[in-house]
């Protein structure tokens, strides 16, 4: 009886040490009960729509400027190529899709911190630096593969579908889909040059090893230079200045785990 009391004081005494109002000021944060978070979570919220709603307003003012840039990839074919709205109207939603796509794009960063400060109570000191870290390489990445896309990728697809068009066949195409194409391979892209960011924090929460990564590294570059076949023109210049990049990133992303796990294990 003695020692069966003594081991649930010892529980005890391990449940009040890890509650969450006792853990969050062991990490040295104010303890909060939940209305407390969702008023929080609220607030953060506001104070992004609110930058989006302003950003949005900015983008409407300068429309044709976003406009006329979004159209850079194509400008070299437009000699070949017809644009065209297909409904009366269509230019004003084209234009509300625009200054959207800019607000939420500028407003990225406001997001990410925003989400950053919500949940940095809940993260150990020692591990906030490394969080810090991998959202700030996560932004540089992402507006990185989107702007290589943008540079690169659209201009080889906008190639390619001139190519593969018949010369009797008028290539005409529609302002919405044009834009939509655009900006969601811009954030595919986007994501994709994520990979040393995610390959960093599976590697951190011991999801996979160096090793892995290694005996996997003939399929990846496989599957990187099928990817790039997929994207480009039929010739083998256009895909090696895709595939090499992404070649790049996933042996950037092997180096990162690497010192992660070593520095892991040393502990």
């Amino acid at each position: 009886m003695k020692n069966k009391s003594k081991l649930d004081k010892k529980i005890s005494d391990l449940e009040t040490h890890y509650s969450d109002d006792n853990g969050a000021s062991l990490r040295g944060d104010l303890p909060l009960d939940y209305s407390a978070h969702l008023g929080e979570l609220r607030g953060r919220l506001l104070v992004t729509l609110s930058a989006i709603i302003i950003f949005f307003a900015i983008g409407l003012y300068f429309n044709s400027i976003i406009h006329d840039f979004l159209l850079l990839p194509i400008k070299n074919n437009l000699h070949v190529l017809q644009l065209k709205y297909d409904f009366m109207g269509e230019s004003i939603v084209v234009q509300l899709k625009l200054a959207l796509a800019a607000a939420i794009t500028i407003c990225l960063p406001l997001a990410v911190f925003q989400l950053w400060r919500f949940i940095r109570p809940a993260i150990t000191p020692k591990n906030r630096m490394f969080i810090r870290i991998a959202l700030f390489f996560a932004l540089l990445l992402f507006y990185t593969g989107a702007i290589f896309c943008f540079h690169f990728i659209i201009p080889f697809t906008v190639r390619m579908i001139i190519q593969f068009a018949h010369a009797e066949v008028e290539n005409i195409i529609n302002m919405s889909n044009y834009f939509s194409f655009l900006l969601v391979l811009m954030t595919a892209i986007g994501v994709v040059f994520e990979l040393p960011v995610i390959v960093a924090l599976l590697t951190k929460l011991g999801v996979i090893t160096p090793g892995l990564l290694i005996d996997k590294r003939k399929y990846a570059i496989l599957a990187i230079w099928i990817f790039s076949a997929i994207l480009t023109p039929p010739d083998i210049l256009t895909q090696t200045i895709i595939a090499i990049p992404l070649m790049f990133l996933y042996e950037l992303s092997l180096i990162i785990s690497f010192l992660l796990y070593r520095k892991k294990n040393k502990k």
